[in-house]
């Protein structure tokens, strides 16, 4: 075996420990990035679940009460739990209400059903008319209805968000009387 040069291909203990090392701290390296881009995305997931319930409360409550009747009654503006009660043109009352559970409720009275949330509140302030700086609770006389709710995240690296809405109240003529009531 003199005079022969012997070619090992084999891998040394240390060699190995050197190359589980190098892929040890690799990895300690990119791990952090993934769990940021799931961060990421669990942050996204939130904020446009947030946009979608704002988008769904204020599209309804809009299309609903631009055709109601009349409001028939109103929670205090200060009132977390706000609700507000209207004739729609069918003769049926209304409720839009935010409930002790955290979500806005919607429906007939007396047969609620979930619209959106969770909410942290749920304000009605209405106006009349003539008077747009001073909030009024004659539900005879409200011709403006805006309202304001806080829109708590799904997700705990999102911000609640704010929204607000309003609406101007078409009032139609009375069908009893040929007179119109002036908005």
């Amino acid at each position: 075996m003199t005079g022969k040069s012997r070619s090992l291909h084999g891998t040394t203990l240390v060699e190995l420990t050197v190359a589980v090392a190098i892929m040890t701290t690799v990895f300690a390296a990119i791990m952090p990035l993934f769990a940021g881009i799931r961060n990421s995305a669990d942050a996204r997931w939130a904020g446009l679940e947030m946009v979608q319930n704002a988008r769904v409360l204020n599209d309804h409550l809009y299309r609903h009460l631009a055709q109601a009747r009349r409001i028939v009654a109103v929670s205090a503006c200060t009132d977390p739990g706000g609700y507000i009660e209207f004739e729609a043109e069918d003769g049926v009352v209304y409720r839009c209400a935010g409930q002790a559970r955290g979500y806005v409720e919607f429906g007939p009275v007396g047969e609620l059903r979930e619209l959106a949330g969770p909410v942290e509140y749920l304000r009605f302030v209405c106006y009349d008319a003539v008077d747009l700086g001073r909030p009024i609770h004659s539900p005879d006389d409200i011709r403006l209805v805006t309202w304001e709710a806080r829109l708590r995240s799904a997700g705990p690296l999102t911000q609640g968000r704010r929204i607000t809405g309003a609406c101007c109240l078409r009032i139609r003529p009375a069908e009893d009387s040929g007179e119109a009531i002036d908005p």
